[in-house]
């Protein structure tokens, strides 16, 4: 049974635990399909087992759930230039998928 681990996902670096659930840069899958994360950098075992990548560990699999794709709350920008009566407001929504870690594997 392992703990944790560290995982390159979505642009990003994730700190991923089994059965949770995450939000990552958007992925080109569908919903309810399961994926494999392969750029594991680091993962901790209960078994006193640390496995360290450079740059990626080849011994460990990482599989997930997508569960849907959404979007954030909106952010809203306000851009103003002084003395000129010039004002500009915008909303941007981001884009992200949200995953749930089945299970963290030692592939032997």
């Amino acid at each position: 049974m392992c703990t944790y681990a560290v995982v390159s996902a979505g642009g990003g670096q994730l700190w991923v635990e089994p059965e949770r659930v995450y939000d990552i840069q958007p992925v080109p899958f569908s919903p309810g399909d399961r994926v494999l994360l392969p750029r594991v950098l680091l993962m901790n075992c209960v078994e006193e087992k640390f496995f360290l990548g450079g740059p990626y560990t080849l011994d460990v699999s990482i599989k997930a759930v997508i569960l849907g794709h959404a979007e954030a709350k909106k952010v809203k920008i306000l851009k103003m230039q002084s003395k000129k009566k010039t004002r500009k407001r915008q909303g941007y929504r981001a884009p992200f998928s949200r995953i749930l870690v089945d299970s963290i594997s030692v592939i032997k």
